[in-house]
């Protein structure tokens, strides 16, 4: 295949990912089968297949290319995952570009680059945004006990505002495929060790606030849903363009494990197909998924755009004023804005950083952490996942349609 030997092969640098190629099929293959065609295609490849749900019949096949570096090959990996499409009778090859130039250029994230940031503002109250959107009053019903929120990201880390969040049972690392999903801090260009915990704090780190915007123990912040429970899932070396071959699997876990809310501060500029199979199935199955509608980027990111599906919820950020923060995806998939300047959360981005700190950040990642919580609150409101499960069924809906309906 001729599109195949203009790709460079090389050793690929450590926590790197290489080239990977989504193939799906009209009908189920086996992964062998799969296996076995790329493979006759591409006799002197270096090649692995994965199944992504099912290894004996499975529509969803990731191939790896472990030689191949996909970063600067942009232009020629799409040539060539079109002729593989026509080669093996896929109706699909999506390529996956890992931690690459051309995601970076598309989905910006808090601290990322000096153009996707804004000034910073420290002078706000650590809970300024409590009073905004209400969660005050909100808890008098509710704060959120009994609610488990999957945050699927770079997992987690000992931190002060994590005391008695984190749901350990249940968690898992897809990363290094193991069942500890403690964030690694992965190092490098474009890796963003410490988002996981970011995400977290936001959405559940104990503690209250008042009107005033005034936090209290045992946190310096406090979440949105201050009773709730994160199931970590670490999915994720880098927020943007991530190996979305994981994130399927991820989707798939958080429901196996009864999570009422999935969370998503991450995305790229390319459909995955998979992650539409699954975040279907996780409607299907009751829980409310938020993902972020990324940031620097004119339009809405993946998975966040599968929003005009219906099968999650799209959130873009505000400035403290209610307008859109400069650096918001925008787009018609949107579901609705929440704040994500200057909201303050744990600020631990390397193994040796103190476990108190927290940073007044800014980017969608904090907008969505912020109605993962909320999100929470409504889910415990209404009895759990399976209550408001029935009721949809009986109103012929989703829950997660009715979520973005309130």
């Amino acid at each position: 295949m001729k599109d195949y030997d203009k790709l460079k092969r090389s050793t690929l640098p450590e926590n790197s990912d290489p080239l990977i190629v989504e193939l799906v099929f009209d009908t189920p293959q086996s992964q062998v089968s799969v296996r076995d065609r790329v493979f006759d295609a591409l006799p002197v490849a270096n090649i692995e297949a994965q199944a992504v749900f099912d290894a004996e019949a499975d529509r969803f096949h990731f191939i790896s290319f472990p030689d191949i570096d996909p970063h600067g090959q942009e232009t020629q990996i799409f040539a060539f995952a079109r002729s593989l499409r026509v080669q093996l009778g896929a109706t699909e090859a999506n390529p996956v570009l890992p931690d690459s130039l051309y995601g970076a250029a598309h989905v910006g994230s808090e601290s990322l680059f000096a153009f996707c940031e804004t000034p910073r503002d420290s002078s706000l109250p650590f809970g300024w945004h409590h009073p905004r959107v209400k969660t005050p009053l909100a808890w008098a019903q509710t704060r959120g006990r009994g609610s488990k929120v999957a945050v699927i990201d770079t997992g987690y880390t000992d931190h002060n505002e994590l005391h008695d969040v984190i749901e350990t049972r249940g968690q898992w690392n897809f990363v290094e495929n193991d069942d500890d999903a403690r964030d690694r801090f992965s190092g490098g260009f474009l890796k963003n060790p410490g988002h996981g915990t970011l995400v977290a704090s936001v959405v559940a780190s104990r503690g209250s606030a008042d009107m005033n915007g005034n936090t209290s123990a045992p946190g310096g912040v406090t979440g949105t849903a201050p009773e709730a429970k994160v199931l970590p899932i670490r999915a994720i070396r880098s927020v943007v363009d991530m190996t979305q071959r994981r994130i399927s699997a991820a989707i798939t876990h958080a429901v196996s494990q009864k999570a009422d809310v999935i969370v998503m501060a991450l995305g790229g500029p390319t459909r995955v197909a998979s992650t539409e199979q699954a975040l279907r199935d996780a409607v299907a199955a009751g829980t409310v998924i938020v993902c972020a509608a990324g940031n620097c980027y004119p339009s809405v990111i993946f998975p966040a755009a599968y929003a005009a599906m219906g099968i999650c919820t799209a959130v873009a950020a505000l400035q403290p004023d209610k307008r859109p923060w400069q650096k918001t995806g925008r787009g018609p998939e949107v579901s609705f804005a929440a704040y994500g300047e200057h909201v303050w959360g744990a600020a631990k981005n390397n193994a040796s950083d103190p476990n108190a700190g927290i940073r007044a950040s800014q980017g969608t990642t904090l907008a969505t952490s912020m109605i993962g919580g909320i999100a929470a609150l409504w889910v415990a409101s209404h009895g759990g996942r399976d209550a408001l499960r029935i009721k949809a069924q009986a109103a012929g809906t989703t829950v997660q349609a009715m979520w973005a309906h309130c």
